[in-house]
């Protein structure tokens, strides 16, 4: 088998690392192919209306937001993790906040504390496991683990897709712990049995004056048994980073004014820094970011001061419209780089609050200036579609580096608007989801795929590059060029290049 290079079942069929060195040349040779027909119907004296071309994409998938119709993904989202640390003082690990409950995500959990030498499941879960849980319930009156869940024709499984899919096993407390643990971790239905177990050994652990929630689906376990979990379940969250903050008002319902959220997600500390004013009981609430060594705990509150109510609460479609996991980044635009953005044009504002809201349309004006200053500070464009033309042509910049059209980028902003949308549901147990169809999404075989546009390609709009087939001789019955007024040229297949309207 190794002799012949047959893929095993260990190893998988290896993907085509070339493919995408593939896609990259032939849409460099259609860039190229269009420019030439551009150029050649110049020379024929077609009326060439530039600004009628740039209102067009040149692809079928927009490159400054798409990767070959895929969503285009950056590492810069923890680059807004450190402005906002900026904002306000942080604790280090060695001097950890005093607060009276502490809400878990599972994910993390389960992610920090790796198996060690235990050899079935039920090991782990009693030597490593259920050891961090009673760390930290030490010093804390309550402890929630909050798991995410799995479900079918999601948006986020192209994210999952992309960080791979490890073997399915049966898990069970007998079951001997696979020796590659984040491999194990890639598989949902591995994960979902997991939090399974974890959340029963939460539910049958008894620390006399603590309370421990754990969720399971779209229930809640406690312990002790019977305590009150009503206004936490039933909960159709799909996600923990969502689903963390219905236990967060649950706490704060209950008397917990200090609070603290373990994640590693950026989105969790957006969405605390967004809702802290909603829960006025709530002093202080802070956000356990990251692990190791780059642990440390940020202070949401302080943060929400500092930005101010408007910021704070528009904070979501910000986050959202600049790229998150079911939303593309633009091209060489940072997260840094849009705050800057924001900072120049505050206007942009209104246009995140209106994504909130679902009013696409009401946003465009706003994120139209706003998208413009992130590419550039010295053109006076008010529009997408005239900054393309400006940076293209007077500033020699690559397609894929010049925005989207404003077709395009209405498409992306409906994206932006649903993911902020269920976003600013977080307090709710039971979250309204708009219908995906309308915002930017369409369904396909393999799940939901992104619309990027609904007008034709350049290729196929401008009058400029209309061509005729016609092989016989140009009429007006059948000649595309006559039909619309144009003289043929050498893109036409006909041999009477002196035809006229």
């Amino acid at each position: 088998m190794k002799l012949s290079k047959f893929p095993l079942f260990k190893t998988g069929v290896k993907k085509n690392t070339n493919l995408n060195l593939k896609s990259q040349v032939t849409a460099s040779k259609n860039d190229c192919s269009l420019f030439s027909r551009l150029y050649i119907a110049t020379s024929a004296n077609r009326p060439n209306d530039l600004g009628e071309f740039f209102s067009h994409e040149n692809q079928e998938y927009p490159p400054s937001i798409s990767v070959m119709g895929k969503l285009r993904t950056s590492d810069s989202k923890s680059d807004l993790t450190k402005y906002l640390s900026n904002l306000s003082e942080e604790c280090t690990a060695d001097s950890v906040p005093i607060v009276q409950a502490k809400i878990l995500d599972g994910a993390v959990i389960e992610h920090m504390l790796k198996p060690g030498t235990s050899v079935t499941f039920g090991d782990y879960i009693s030597n490593i496991f259920l050891n961090y849980v009673r760390k930290e319930s030490a010093t804390v009156n309550r402890l929630d683990l909050v798991f995410d869940r799995y479900l079918e024709n999601s948006l986020k499984n192209g994210t999952r897709q992309k960080r791979g899919e490890g073997s399915r096993i049966r898990v069970t407390l007998s079951t001997k712990v696979p020796k590659g643990w984040e491999n194990f971790l890639r598989h949902a239905d591995n994960k979902t049995a997991l939090f399974e177990l974890l959340a029963e050994s939460i539910s049958n652990s008894n620390i006399p004056g603590k309370t421990f929630f754990a969720t399971l689906e779209d229930s809640v376990v406690s312990s002790p048994f019977g305590a009150d979990s009503s206004s936490m379940a039933p909960c159709n969250h799909e996600e923990a980073d969502t689903r963390l903050f219905v236990h967060l008002a649950d706490a704060v319902a209950h008397g917990c004014e200090k609070v603290t959220i373990r994640t590693c997600d950026t989105g969790v500390l957006v969405i605390a820094v967004s809702c802290i004013q909603q829960l006025p009981q709530l002093q202080e609430l802070w956000v356990h970011f990251g692990m190791g060594k780059h642990s440390k705990f940020l202070a949401a509150h302080e943060i929400a001061i500092v930005l101010g109510p408007e910021k704070s609460e528009s904070l979501l479609g910000f986050h959202a419209f600049t790229g998150c996991d079911t939303v593309s980044y633009f091209k060489g635009i940072g997260k840094l780089t849009a705050v800057n953005a924001w900072l120049k044009y505050p206007g942009a504002t209104d246009g995140f609050k209106a994504l909130q809201d679902g009013t696409v349309v009401q946003a465009m004006g706003n994120l139209e200036v706003f998208v413009v200053s992130t590419y550039t500070r010295t053109a006076s464009c008010e529009t997408v579609n005239e900054c393309r033309r400006v940076l293209f042509t007077k500033s020699d910049r690559q397609l894929k580096s010049i925005p989207p059209t404003r077709n395009a980028l209405e498409q992306h902003a409906k994206r932006a608007s649903i993911q902020s949308q269920v976003w600013r549901q977080s307090l709710e147990r039971k979250q309204n989801f708009p219908d995906s169809a309308d915002f930017g999404w369409k369904i396909c075989e393999e799940g939901w795929e992104p619309v990027w546009r609904t007008i034709p390609v350049a290729s196929e709009a401008c009058e400029a590059l209309i061509k005729c087939s016609c092989r016989k001789g140009c009429v007006p019955a059948r000649c595309k060029c006559l039909k619309n007024g144009l003289k043929c040229c050498e893109l036409c297949k006909c041999t009477c290049r002196l035809c006229t309207p």
